[in-house]
């Protein structure tokens, strides 16, 4: 009896920019990860001084909504 084993092995590809610029130009505005097939993702961005300013617990958040560069309504500096 002949077999034939098969493995489909998924494709996972996550992208995280380094940049983004939120200056309302329409180009790159919010930064957003960049990901195909992943089902779990959690993202925390911090600021210079280690304070969490960004935190996208789902995968809708983290590739569809994004962050905007505003932590409790205010725009943070670049860097």
């Amino acid at each position: 009896k002949d077999t034939l084993e098969i493995k489909i092995l998924p494709k996972e590809e996550v992208f995280v920019p380094s940049l983004f610029t939120p200056n309302n130009d329409n180009n790159n505005d919010v930064f957003l990860v960049h990901a195909e097939c992943i089902a779990d993702i959690n993202v925390k961005v911090f600021d210079r001084a280690g304070n969490l300013v960004y935190e996208a617990t789902t995968v809708e958040q983290a590739t569809k909504i994004g962050w905007d560069g505003n932590h409790n309504g205010k725009p943070q500096p670049n860097g």
